[in-house]
Formats: C-alpha cells, sequence, structure tokens
C-alpha cells in the first residue's frame, strides 16, 4: 500500500521528468558553441546553448531518480531503493553548481571547484549504489547519518550557487530578464528548503517530495507564462511533453505491479524501461528540432528575401527606365542616319538597317532580363510578406480554364494541354488569385520540364463524401522526373533542381496551400515524369454579410503573374 510520501513521489518523478524533456526539447545551440564561455549573465535557460543544457537536463534527471526511488520505497518497502535514491541526491548538487556558473559566465573562474564537486559527488553516488551488492558498505550507509553528512558536504557549493544566482538577479537590466531569475531561484530556494526540512522532521514526512512538486509547479508556470526558455512554447505542445512523462512515469509503475518482488528484477526492469523510454524521447525530440530548425531558416530565408527584394527594385526600376531612353535616343540616330544614307549609297543605308536590328536584338535580351529580374524580385517580395487567403467561392473550373486561355499565347505555346476537369466539381472557397499564382507556377514547372515541348496534363477532382471534402487539382508532365533525394527538399525556398531556376515556385506554391489549410504532393520517378498535387479542403462559406449572394468567382479580373522557376 502506497502512502503519501510514496504519492508525492510519484508526481514530482513525473514532473522532473517534464522539466528535463522541456529542456530538452527547447535548448538548441550551434554546434561550434564554446563550452567555456566567459562573459555577462544571459537568460537563465537561454545562455550558451547545448553546454547549459547538459547540466539543466541532468539535474532534472537526478531528481528524478530521487524522488521515483523515493516513491518505491514506499510502495515496495523495500530500503534499498533508499540507496537509489542516496545516488540521486548525491549527483544534484554537482549538476545545480554547473548550471548556475554556466548562467553567470563564471566557468574559468570556478572551474576548479566545479570539478572538486564532480568527483565528490560521484565518488559518494558511487558509494551509495554499491551499497546493493556490498552488505557491509550497506551497513555503513544505513547505520550511520549519510544522507545528512552528504549535505553538510555539499552545503558551501549550495550556499556559493546561489549566492551567485543573487548577484545574477541585483545585476539583471531588464524587468523580464529580473522575473525569470526570480522564479528560478525561488524554484531552486523551495527544494532545497523542502529537503532541509525533511532531514529535520524525520523521513515519515513527505516535505522534501513536496517541495520538489512545488518547484516543478513553478518552474512549468514560467515556462509557459514568462517563456523561461527564451522561445515560444505551444501549450498544445507543452501538455503533450506532460502526458508522455505521467505515462512514462507510470510505466514504471504498471511494470513494478507486474513483476515478482525481487529487487534484480525491479532494477533490470527498470533499467529497460528507461532505455525504451530514452530513444522514444529521442525520435519526438529530433522531429521536433527538425521542425522547429526549418522554421527557424525559413524566417531567416523570408527576411533575407524581405531586404533583396526592397533594395533591388528601386535600382532595377531607375535601369529600365534609363534603357528605354538610351533604346529611343538610339532608334532616332539610327533613323536619321538611315534617312541620310539611303540617297547617297545604298551599301552604307543597309549596313545602318543591319546594326538597328542587332542594337534592337540587344535591347530586347536586355529588357526580357529586367522583366526576369522584376519577376523574381516580386516573387521574393511574395515569398517574404505573410500570405492570407481572402476566402470566397470559387468555380475552379473556370478557374483553370481562364488561366490557361491566358497562358495559350505565351507560356504554352508549342505545348498540348490535356485537361481533365470534374464537370461535377463543387465549389470551393478559397482566395482566387492565390489559386492562379500557384496554378502558373506549376504549369510553368511543367513547361520547363519539357523544353523540347510536350504534352501537360491538368486536371481537377473531388474527394471524399458526398458532399466532396477537398478538391485536387493536379498538373502533370512527361519530363525527366525528379531523383528521389531531391524530393524531400523541393518546396524548400531557394532549392532547385533545373538550371537558371530560383526555387521559389514550388515554396510559393507550399504557402498558398498552407494558406488555404492544404497540402502541396509530388510524385515522381526518374524517366517518368512528375506529378504535382494541390490538395484544398471545401471549406465552409464565408460569414453572412452584404454580399454574401453573390455568385462564385471564375475571374476574378484574371492577370499573368510572372511566375519564378522552381
Amino acid at each position: 500500500m502506497m502512502d503519501l510520501r510514496g504519492l508525492l513521489g510519484l508526481v514530482a518523478a513525473a514532473g522532473q521528468l517534464y522539466l528535463a524533456v522541456l529542456v530538452a526539447s527547447a535548448l538548441r545551440a550551434p554546434a561550434g558553441d564554446s563550452p567555456r564561455r566567459v562573459g555577462p549573465p544571459r537568460p537563465f535557460l537561454h545562455g550558451p546553448g547545448r553546454a547549459t543544457a547538459r547540466p539543466l537536463v541532468c539535474l532534472c534527471l537526478c531528481v528524478f531518480v530521487w524522488d521515483f526511488s523515493e516513491f518505491a520505497e514506499a510502495f515496495f518497502r523495500d530500503p534499498a531503493w533508499h540507496l537509489v535514491a542516496l545516488a540521486g541526491a548525491c549527483l544534484a548538487p554537482a549538476f545545480l553548481f554547473h548550471a548556475v556558473v554556466r548562467y553567470v559566465g563564471a566557468v574559468e573562474r570556478f572551474w576548479f571547484w566545479r570539478s572538486l564537486l564532480y568527483a565528490l559527488c560521484v565518488t559518494l553516488a558511487a558509494l551509495s549504489l554499491s551499497g546493493l551488492a556490498l552488505p557491509p558498505v550497506r551497513q555503513v550507509v544505513e547505520g550511520t547519518p549519510w544522507e545528512p553528512l552528504c549535505q553538510a558536504l555539499f552545503l558551501p557549493f549550495t550556499v556559493r550557487a546561489l549566492l551567485l544566482l543573487r548577484s545574477a538577479l541585483r545585476d539583471a537590466r531588464e524587468p523580464l530578464e529580473r522575473t525569470r531569475c526570480q522564479y528560478v531561484l525561488a524554484a531552486i530556494l523551495l527544494s532545497i528548503a523542502g529537503r532541509g526540512l525533511e532531514l529535520g522532521a524525520g523521513p515519515a514526512a513527505p516535505i522534501g517530495n513536496l517541495g520538489s512538486v512545488l518547484a516543478v509547479l513553478l518552474l512549468g508556470y514560467a515556462i509557459l507564462r514568462h517563456r523561461l526558455l527564451e522561445i515560444e512554447v505551444a501549450f498544445s505542445r507543452a501538455c503533450l511533453i506532460l502526458l508522455m512523462c505521467v505515462g512514462a512515469t507510470f510505466s514504471y509503475f504498471a511494470g513494478f505491479r507486474v513483476l515478482p518482488r525481487e529487487l534484480d528484477l525491479e532494477l533490470f526492469a527498470t533499467l529497460v524501461v528507461t532505455v525504451f523510454l530514452f530513444f522514444a524521447f529521442r525520435f519526438v525530440l529530433q522531429s521536433w528540432h527538425a521542425e522547429a530548425e526549418r522554421t527557424r531558416r525559413l524566417a531567416l530565408l523570408g527576411e533575407l528575401a524581405a531586404v533583396v527584394a526592397h533594395e533591388v527594385r528601386n535600382p532595377l526600376s531607375s535601369i529600365k527606365g534609363a534603357l528605354q531612353f538610351v533604346e529611343e535616343e538610339q532608334r532616332a540616330a539610327l533613323r536619321a542616319a538611315a534617312e541620310t544614307a539611303t540617297g547617297a549609297d545604298a551599301g552604307a543605308a543597309a549596313a545602318a538597317d543591319a546594326r538597328a536590328r542587332k542594337l534592337r536584338d540587344f535591347f530586347a535580351i536586355m529588357f526580357e532580363e529586367i522583366e526576369r529580374l522584376a519577376g523574381l524580385v516580386d516573387d521574393l517580395q511574395r515569398l517574404a510578406r505573410p500570405m492570407e487567403a481572402q476566402r470566397r467561392p470559387v468555380a475552379l473550373n473556370d478557374l483553370v480554364l481562364r488561366t490557361l486561355a491566358l497562358l495559350s499565347e505565351g507560356l504554352l505555346r508549342g505545348t498540348a494541354i490535356r485537361q481533365e476537369l470534374d464537370p461535377a466539381l463543387a465549389t470551393v472557397h478559397a482566395d482566387p488569385e492565390l489559386l492562379r499564382q500557384a496554378l502558373i507556377n506549376l504549369v510553368k514547372n511543367a513547361v520547363e520540364a519539357q523544353p523540347g515541348g510536350g504534352e501537360i496534363r491538368v486536371a481537377t477532382r473531388a474527394r471524399g463524401g458526398p458532399p466532396a471534402a477537398e478538391v485536387e487539382l493536379e498538373v502533370a508532365d512527361r519530363g525527366p522526373g525528379i531523383a528521389d533525394e531531391d524530393l524531400p527538399r523541393l518546396q524548400e525556398p531557394f532549392f532547385t533542381t533545373k538550371r537558371g531556376g530560383s526555387g521559389l515556385g514550388l515554396a510559393i506554391v507550399k504557402r498558398v496551400a498552407d494558406a488555404h489549410q492544404g497540402r502541396l504532393e509530388v510524385f515522381s520517378r526518374p524517366g517518368e515524369g512528375s506529378r504535382f498535387l494541390l490538395r484544398l479542403p471545401v471549406g465552409s462559406p464565408p460569414a453572412a454579410s452584404s454580399d454574401s449572394s453573390e455568385a462564385p468567382v471564375s475571374s476574378g479580373g484574371a492577370h499573368a503573374l510572372d511566375p519564378a522557376r522552381r
């Protein structure tokens, strides 16, 4: 039967595991981050990246072992678990001191004392654990005030760590940083005070576990309310981490209920479950880290795109205007020269005419390149600014037909188009301009995949229902296809598989899909062509208004947008 001490130990263990996973999922730093950084203090839990995260995570795991072993001791009534709890308690001060000196930027100044404390903590923890196999050591540990003795040895280091935190709190300049430091200092004081009072009140009083629970609640609130990790932690993700940690803690409990009451089997089960949970958490955290890194890179690319577009647009307009002026001047001069040479020398007139044609070709090339750069600047600006879909009823088949007709005299010249449009397609609530932009980019990609001409298939169809839950817009080509290793990166900005491409076309199509809560799927095999599938939810009608009864949009004031190349 489990008493209050065991229950609080289990709750505190789940909370400590939650904090460990949360810190490990939030704290990342470049690989080149120096482990011996010296400098002014940074906001807590945001300092020197992985170097700070490591002792913080280890501290939470040590306290987790401490609390969980006290739960196991209360549940099994086996004093052997007390030795495991002592091992966790002996290791925790070293990681606490390491995290604090890392935070205040005093790693170099305290490297000797930090190393001494690690050696002392590891030695005492090893002695505590050796009591499981060596009865004489166990008798010494259980027959002497071992825990008070250990705490007395660690007391100077703990006090020094608290003074360093107090100094950092006093020197904090920003109110938010002061608030974070106050929460961290209060949580550490709660935990230390709880353990100290427990030593005086006896092991029957669960004051230490209660202090650990309160410290977890305080830090959890600070993380979610004051962004203690200096990043935006989504509430849903924090709840998911908490549920995973609670489930992990109770998986230990379930294993202990099934196994026979033998210490060897209990420790073996603990090891097996711990290894399994380690790889499970590692898989989840790696996926979250990859997602966060991709989001960070896209944000940086968006900022860069905005700066480049702003700096290039004005000079490009000036160059185009000056070039038009020079072209007009050259034409006038060539016309005058041709008129003068016509009556005097037929050869000179022919030479002047040939020169005029050559200059026209050169000017045409320059204007074409300027227009290409202007289109690239437009795409950079579209990529940089937020894309919000202004939804209204859209007849997707009509929009496709009008867009293809618009492109037929230019982009699609020499290319066969096979249309497979579903006549029963439902009206989709979407932004017609964004859909037209996405279709133009997809068609241009298909045309460029077949430089010698060929056939492009454009299809629409409904999925789900009836009524249909989503619609599909498909553009397929018979080009050389895309290599398997390039498919995962195909929708990233600036990634291209074509010479001269900008890598923005599909990135913009993906943003259009995201703006409609849809998705862009790519199917391709080398030598068999490619299929680009834009899936969009049918959506719900817009909120009732004075113009809510207007007919579905089919043209929407169609105008050709200069699409980017993939």
